[in-house]
């Protein structure tokens, strides 16, 4: 038999357990793209390289991507040589 104070810490016990699981669509994205041309002519290198770009920021239009939410770094231009 049970005494009373036995009786009294089995009543007051609660346990408790769970778990749980949410799934959001994503309200952020960073997609990094590099261009590079390679070209004999370094103005035709560039030119091709600009079209490139403008091609995908225009994409980025067509996807309701503002223009606030789209970054351009740098240009780079280097000679290549054979050695």
């Amino acid at each position: 038999m049970e005494s009373p104070a036995q009786t009294l810490e089995a009543k007051s016990t609660i346990t408790v357990s769970g778990s749980a699981e949410i799934r959001v669509p994503p309200d952020e994205v960073v997609l990094s793209l590099e261009v590079q041309k390679l070209n004999k002519d370094i103005n035709i290198a560039k030119k091709q390289n600009d079209e490139t770009v403008a091609k995908i920021l225009d994409l980025t239009r067509r996807f309701g991507i503002l223009s606030q939410n789209v970054q351009t770094n740098y240009t780079q231009k280097r000679l290549l040589t054979k050695l």
